[in-house]
């Protein structure tokens, strides 16, 4: 498994990223990089309760394959075309494993 890097700790989650995907979240907007970085500290004190789908979108649960059916819940953190992917399970921190911008469709 990949080297995490925490991000944020609040009363309820620990918010970390992979390296891979620090790396390349340094590179985003300094604007955007800041809304992402706010959602994830609100999210590490009060969970999802407070942000709606405009900042952080719940993206469903996904098995991990393992024999006890456990399941993860994904979720998207998002500032304009930014979003910032990561996995959660029930008293385990957030990891945050993908980056990407989102690309339009041209539509002129």
């Amino acid at each position: 498994m990949e080297e995490l890097e925490l991000v944020c700790e609040g009363r309820s989650y620990k918010v970390s990223m992979t390296a891979s995907v620090a790396k390349a979240f340094k590179k985003v907007d300094a604007k955007e990089r800041a809304r992402i970085i706010k959602w994830m500290n609100r999210f590490a004190d009060d969970g999802a309760e407070f942000l709606d789908a405009e900042k952080l979108k719940h993206e469903g649960k996904y098995p991990l394959g393992n024999r006890a059916g456990t399941e993860v819940a994904i979720f998207a953190f998002k500032a304009w075309q930014v979003r910032v992917c990561g996995g959660a399970r029930r008293g385990q921190p957030l990891h945050c494993n993908r980056n990407r911008r989102q690309q339009k469709a041209d539509k002129g």
